[in-house]
């Protein structure tokens, strides 16, 4: 009777005990520089989003953000949106979302190396590749999670769609130039008065 239970005891621990275990012991290995790109703190963090998927806020996506910024009327300059989306060829609306996209997607870098740098001045090499190990191949991940999740709070880098007053924001004058640039050339198509863009480097 003793020797199944002792057996049943045995595959538990290694069931819960062995990813952790394999975990400590691979953050303990040397990593070259290859293995280290991209770093240990923004793999654990991108692991950590993976894991614990966030929604997108509403207010994080303005769709007429950079038509005010560059001095137009989204209806004005291309037209009712509805009326755009039933046509099968290519429109300008089309092109401006995709130049918005990419404003948007430096912004989002900005937010992703702000929060790795956290995680990366508050955590040790050891604690990045435990963690990042922890959350994807154990039964702890919730536990290994809830430990980067309080390091992010820490500096106010939780969200993974915006930034706190005191970090540093990315430039994005050179691409918002881009959008205006794309809207001043719609406008002159249409013969309408070209805007006047409010475009500030940060």
């Amino acid at each position: 009777m003793l020797m199944p239970l002792r057996i049943l005891g045995l595959a538990l621990s290694a069931l819960f005990l062995g990813p952790i275990t394999f975990a400590a012991l691979i953050s303990f290995l040397p990593t070259t520089e290859r293995e280290r790109l991209p770093s240990d703190a923004l793999r654990l963090l991108r692991t950590f989003d993976d894991a614990f998927p966030q929604a997108i806020p509403m207010y994080s996506r303005d769709p007429d953000f950079h038509f005010r910024k560059c001095g137009y009327d989204s209806e004005a300059i291309l037209g009712d949106i509805t009326s755009v989306k039933q046509r099968n060829s290519w429109v300008p609306y089309e092109g401006y979302f995709d130049l918005s996209a990419w404003v948007s997607d430096k912004f989002d870098q900005g937010v992703e190396e702000a929060r790795a740098h956290q995680l990366d001045k508050r955590l040790s090499s050891f604690e990045l590749r435990f963690l990042n190990r922890c959350i994807a191949n154990s039964p702890f991940s919730t536990v290994c999670g809830y430990r980067v999740r309080k390091v992010l709070e820490a500096g106010n880098l939780y969200s993974n769609s915006s930034l706190p007053s005191s970090s540093h924001r990315p430039d994005q004058s050179g691409r918002m130039r881009t959008v205006c640039a794309f809207l001043d050339g719609i406008a002159a198509r249409k013969g309408q008065k070209l805007g006047t863009a409010q475009i500030d480097s940060e």
